[in-house]
């Protein structure tokens, strides 16, 4: 179906074709299929004859559900590259759609970012990856907080230090299927936790150095689940503190109290890279 006509009687000429629609995408149809169709109509008499308007006030008709449906039904991921400096990549975040429809791989300058770096709510078939080239100094000095997003997210060489207000954390990834932080920098100068995950998230760590926390330098909880894949760390007050259901493995040169003095464990379980528990 492309095209819609209105007949109408006139007094002097009989039945006429009123009014013609031509629809922008066509409709199929099908033997014993069944579709409705509705067209809201303004008319107009005047001296110079009758005019027939279409409002679209208040509706969604298909045309504008299209490029929707294109996205929702297409085979293959679309990717876009973009390049920002870190400051604005904050608002570059807030502002996509929370479902993600391609993979967006975002390269970062030289420079930082005063304001805490947020992903939170994504899902879809699309992913992010956020990375800044090796040898460039990009730093976020108020934490990364990665919450409730079921696609992929991987960050990759970045100086992260410092917390958003009301956290403890510098790097939380919480509620995430899979959160990959690789090459990365993570200072906790006077913050309890370097990098953390709990409420069945997962966060894959590899070749960080963790840092100088307060409390530990990695928590794991509340079904939650970590690797620490050849990291480093030196100057945290305990290494990895797991509760609540928390599971951390180690793996390659990862130190098996990742800085600290001592390990915590209430309620949860470290693996070693032998399979053996500390």
């Amino acid at each position: 179906l492309k095209e819609l006509g209105v007949y109408a009687s006139d007094p002097d000429v009989g039945e006429i074709l009123y009014q013609v629609f031509r629809l922008e995408e066509a409709r199929t149809i099908t033997a014993g299929g069944e579709g409705a169709y509705r067209f809201y109509l303004q008319e107009t008499v005047g001296a110079a004859g009758v005019t027939v308007t279409c409002s679209s006030a208040g509706l969604l008709v298909d045309e504008d559900l299209a490029p929707t449906r294109s996205r929702v039904m297409a085979a293959a991921v679309a990717t876009e590259a973009v390049t920002l400096t870190p400051a604005e990549l904050p608002a570059y975040i807030r502002a996509l759609p929370r479902m993600l429809h391609r993979n967006i791989r975002i390269t970062l300058t030289a420079g930082a970012c005063d304001e805490p770096l947020e992903l939170v709510g994504f899902y879809g078939p699309g992913l992010l990856f956020i990375s800044a080239p090796d040898g460039t100094s990009c730093s976020f000095t108020k934490g990364v907080y990665v919450e409730r997003c079921s696609v992929y997210v991987e960050l990759y060489n970045l100086a992260i230090s410092g917390v958003r207000s009301g956290s403890g954390t510098v790097v939380y990834a919480a509620t995430s299927s899979f959160v990959y932080l690789h090459s990365c920098t993570v200072d906790a100068s006077g913050v309890n936790y370097g990098v953390s995950t709990g409420r069945g998230g997962c966060l894959y760590t590899v070749g960080c150095a963790i840092n100088n926390a307060a409390g530990s330098g990695a928590l794991c909880s509340e079904s939650g689940m970590m690797t620490l894949v050849n990291c480093t760390a030196s100057g945290n007050a305990s290494g990895i503190y797991v509760w609540n259901g928390g599971i951390v493995l180690l793996y390659g040169s990862t130190p098996d109290t990742l800085g600290g003095a001592a390990n915590k464990k209430q309620g949860g379980i470290i693996v070693k890279k032998d399979g053996t528990l500390l």
